[in-house]
């Protein structure tokens, strides 16, 4: 793999000449057109003069009610190297309007402030990377692949739609691209997941490594926990994400080992009720969603697709394990299909038992083997097939079960040149133990935060081998701070990224009069008078129970102890009936209403 021609544009300058904007990078220069966002390439430099603003990057051209907004990036960190290749991780943002003033009414001002929120809240989750010249939506395997033709395609062509994550904000520039190719430098692909590189010297090896992972997200259902579930009627799986493991050596070798993660892929939904444990509904039928996903990830990944399923196997998990069990039977031999009950076969800290696992699917990861690169471009083994993990929410068990695949991939590779002898394991190398156990810990995390808006679980084991106090105590907070946020934000966040990737797209008005808000303009009675008789209620027994005397009868302890369990009594019941309307709910796409499968 070599530096592409058309490599996308690194720092540039941003300046406002004749009421447009003009963007250069010292060689070529653009301009957009603040009356009507048209894009076209800047003849001479004479006039780009002055400070002008410095950045880094165009996300793309968001479409609102007052009109064009331009987002770029106006700061980055630099993650590492891929091979030559720098990667880095967007660290600020800026929205600029094209209009200053529009005619808009009281109505119309509240929802551009609302929409310009969600781009900010998907601009601000952690994990945005970019590249000018590596393609962080492919994987080395599929970069590899191409031919000398498709290597001289400008950066975006060449993506991956499914982690190109400003493809719908970019497409302005891709359109005035076709009649100008000046404009293709300035078109830079976004991916949002994890990113850790880290470089691992063996002196007695006298080998040096880098060692990368990249998690890519996949746009095509953009969503979070408990809003986006299953897989719809194309056969798009929730939280779907392609994980890469690489090595990079001295000499130029590559090899890396590609893994999925996604939603249970049957259709069902969980939408929050103020429950902790939602009750799934399943689908009567999800056989030609379940085919067209699993056909997809052959044509892409190929064969054999080893499907692992942690889920329970009892409850309600149970129920979707068993429509999953069933879809794969019915689907073939090209899928080998595993259950294995985590929370079962490793009870409170007895995780040992994870090894039965990685020995029972021994025969199937062996045959899907890894990609390796050497003498420069000379592709010495494929990868033929993928792991695809899932559990509940594909987070936490999830991470944990991918962690140990990559770590048995990775051993296998040092064994093969040498590093590591045999029936020695990684963790006679601490420095790249460490690397390994504390990006997967940190690659959970990212995924968690951006799926369910709060911090992973048991990343205790992933980071350290074994579960800790502190572990346990950590995943209970967060485990309360996923609730809230899904329970009471994640319908917010659910309208950004449908807003951002384009599955919801503004429509203005001529007049506001024609306009129509998707917002409802009257406040919730219900929710805003129940959240106020609940805190008056929670008031006045704390009050009752602190002012008590100190020497209060048992029978006022009663009445005290009574007037606290009627409390909590009725506010269950009352959850229980109308914890539906009490949660914040997307608004700009409706939910999928799924038939219930019957029992």
């Amino acid at each position: 793999m070599t530096d592409h021609p058309s490599m996308a544009h690194n720092a540039m300058m941003l300046n406002f000449i004749d009421g447009n904007f003009v963007i250069s990078d010292g060689t070529d220069a653009i301009e957009i057109s603040r009356r009507d966002a048209s894009v076209t390439a800047v003849p001479s430099f004479e006039k780009l003069e002055g400070a002008g603003m410095r950045i880094y990057g165009i996300v793309g051209i968001a479409r609102l009610l007052r009109g064009p907004y331009l987002v770029v990036i106006t700061d980055r960190e630099e993650v590492g190297k891929i091979r030559s290749h720098k990667v880095w991780r967007v660290t600020g943002t800026k929205i600029i309007p094209f209009r200053e003033f529009a005619p808009m009414d009281q109505t119309q001002e509240e929802d551009e402030e609302r929409y310009l929120s969600m781009i900010r809240l998907v601009l601000n989750l952690p994990g945005i990377y970019f590249s000018y010249t590596y393609d962080v939506t492919q994987s080395a395997q599929r970069i590899a692949a191409f031919s000398a033709s498709e290597l001289q395609k400008p950066l975006w062509q060449r993506a991956d739609k499914r982690f190109f994550w400003n493809h719908y904000l970019s497409e302005p520039l891709m359109q005035a691209s076709s009649s100008c190719p000046q404009i293709h430098g300035f078109i830079l692909p976004i991916m949002i997941g994890y990113c850790g590189i880290g470089t691992v010297d063996f002196d007695k090896a006298n080998h040096k490594i880098d060692f990368i992972l990249l998690s890519r997200r996949n746009t095509s259902r953009a969503g979070t926990r408990f809003w986006v579930r299953g897989v719809d009627d194309n056969g798009n799986a929730a939280n779907n994400c392609e994980t890469e493991q690489i090595l990079v050596y001295e000499t130029g070798e590559m090899s890396s080992f590609v893994q999925t993660r996604g939603s249970i892929p049957v259709q069902w939904t969980q939408y929050v009720n103020m429950s902790w444990a939602p009750k799934p509904v399943i689908s009567d039928d999800s056989f030609a969603a379940f085919s067209a996903h699993f056909n997809e990830q052959i044509r892409i990944y190929g064969e054999p697709q080893l499907l692992v399923n942690l889920a329970n196997q009892h409850g309600s998990e149970g129920r979707l394990v068993e429509a999953y069990g069933l879809n794969a039977k019915k689907f073939g031999r090209q899928l080998q299909y595993v259950a294995f009950d985590f929370h079962k076969e490793c009870p409170k800290t007895n995780w040992g038992r994870l090894s039965y696992l990685l020995q029972s699917v021994a025969k199937h990861v062996d045959e899907i083997g890894c990609f390796d690169l050497k003498d420069g471009n000379k592709i010495v083994q494929r990868q033929q097939g993928t792991i695809r993990t899932n559990c509940i929410d594909n987070l936490d068990r999830t991470n944990v079960v991918q962690a140990m695949f990559a770590r048995a991939f990775l051993l296998k590779q040092l064994q093969v040149i040498g590093i590591v002898k045999q029936g020695e394991g990684i963790e006679s190398h601490p420095e790249l133990d460490s690397i390994l156990r504390n990006m997967w810990a940190d690659n959970a995390d990212f995924i968690s935060k951006q799926y369910a808006s709060a911090g992973a679980l048991k990343t205790d084991f992933t980071r350290s081998g074994k579960r800790t106090i502190f572990g346990y105590i950590q995943d209970g907070i967060n485990a309360v701070q996923r609730y809230v946020f899904n329970n009471f934000y994640d319908g917010f966040k659910q309208d950004s990224l449908n807003l951002f990737v384009g599955a919801f797209r503004v429509k203005s008005s001529p007049t506001s009069e024609l306009y129509s808000s998707p917002f409802p303009r009257q406040r919730d009675t219900q929710r805003t008078a129940a959240l106020a008789m609940f805190s008056g209620l929670v008031l006045l027994l704390v009050a009752s129970t602190a002012l008590s005397p100190l020497g209060a009868t048992w029978n006022f302890k009663f009445v005290i102890a009574a007037l606290w369990g009627s409390a909590l009594a009725a506010g269950q019941l009352y959850v229980k009936r109308n914890g539906s309307k009490l949660v914040n709910r997307p608004l700009l796409v409706p939910p999928p209403v799924i038939k219930p499968k019957e029992d």
